[in-house]
């Protein structure tokens, strides 16, 4: 049965404990964090230890836009998207 999973303490957790779905199709949408655009006064950077920690709005990204680039791959990847 297929399910969402994330790394905690060396094994394999459920993202979402108690959703069981048979379909990946069926399962609930699951959001990713990118550095696409943040949006914040300069201030509120100076004054808090943790981005995250005020009240974080959300926009959704097509895919084809917010490829992260963070391996040597994902660079070959852009630039063949680009080219």
């Amino acid at each position: 049965m297929p399910r969402r999973f994330y790394e905690k303490d060396g094994s394999l957790a459920p993202l979402m404990p108690g959703v069981r779905f048979v379909r990946r199709q069926d399962a609930p949408a699951v959001y990713d964090l990118t550095g696409v655009a943040f949006v914040t006064r300069p201030s509120y950077i100076l004054k808090v230890a943790d981005f995250y920690a005020g009240n974080v709005g959300v926009g959704v990204v097509p895919p084809e836009r917010a490829l992260d680039i963070d391996t040597p791959h994902d660079f070959k990847l852009a630039e063949a998207l680009v080219t």
